[in-house]
């Protein structure tokens, strides 16, 4: 039964991969790429989504994060081979992505490497390489150079987070809607907010390494060019993300030849995610390898 509680597979290497299942366990499947911090579980938010579409979400806990084993010599194009295995275990030929903030960057290697599996790619708030950021954004580039070279930095702010996930959500909703939009600090205030954070709390139930490195590959070269992913792309992403701005999504969806990119007044960097959910899931779905069938 779909649920929270994570099935394993063990992958060529000898890794354990786990991954949790939502909606409908005979629907179309749909791969669910979390965030970072994040986990499996933050596919809860397409759960109802994926149910009232006959959609079967299969949402992977990426290495060293939920539980999943890490591997620390790990690059972003090695994602796609766990995605692969995890696929051939399950039976599934060909899927849709959803890629979730940092998970975007893994749904589009997905989408390079394995374009005969993956039927289409909704990315919601998503991260871009370095190329999409603005020159004049310093903040922006601070981070990602921040990240590149001493990604261990991450690792103390993780830590934080993860002890207010599991012992203090009332300061943590209180420091994460300090400076979000109105739309997130609304649905953090929520019973969906419990979803972020049972999310977040997942996402160290190995410690801090996993999640460190796993943000760390996000800022360095992708090692694969975003023109040469052919695989249909929508863009999801709210004008008012405080976290990720919108124009990486605008100059994102310019680079990738068959993309269409919605963004979405007055929305954050969740809110994205909840308030468009049948759209994003069902984008996925598709099997056009046009522009043209994302406008339908």
């Amino acid at each position: 039964m779909p649920g929270d509680d994570p099935r394993t597979i063990s992958l060529p290497d000898g890794r354990t991969l786990a991954f949790a299942e939502y909606g409908d366990p005979d629907g179309y499947p749909i791969l669910f790429f979390h965030g970072t911090p994040g986990s499996r579980l933050g596919a809860r938010m397409l759960a109802d989504a994926a149910s009232e579409l006959d959609l079967r979400i299969v949402a992977p806990d990426r290495p060293g994060i939920g539980e999943s084993d890490g591997d620390s010599r790990r690059s972003l194009l090695d994602w796609p081979a766990d995605v692969s295995a995890l696929l051939d275990a399950l039976s599934i030929p060909d899927v849709g992505i959803v890629g979730f903030s940092a998970g975007g960057p893994y749904a589009l290697a997905c989408a390079h490497e394995l374009p005969d599996r993956v039927a289409g790619v909704s990315l919601v708030s998503t991260v871009g390489p370095s190329e999409s950021l603005d020159p004049a954004d310093i903040r922006s580039q601070f981070v990602y150079a921040t990240l590149s070279h001493a990604p261990w930095l991450v690792r103390g702010p993780y830590r934080a987070i993860s002890y207010l996930a599991r012992s203090d959500r009332g300061r943590l909703r209180r420091v994460m809607t300090a400076n979000a939009s109105p739309a997130d600090t609304e649905l953090l205030e929520t019973g969906t907010g419990d979803i972020v954070f049972d999310d977040f709390a997942e996402a160290f139930a190995q410690g801090t390494s996993g999640a460190a490195h796993d943000t760390s590959l996000l800022a360095r070269s992708w090692d694969f060019d975003l023109e040469d992913v052919t695989v249909p792309v929508s863009l999801w992403h709210g004008r008012n993300d405080q976290t990720i701005p919108a124009s990486v999504a605008s100059r994102t969806a310019e680079a990738l030849p068959a993309s269409k990119c919605s963004l979405l007044d007055a929305e954050g960097h969740f809110s994205t995610l909840r308030t468009a959910d049948e759209a994003i899931c069902w984008q996925a779905t598709r099997r056009g390898r046009a522009v043209a069938p994302l406008d339908d």
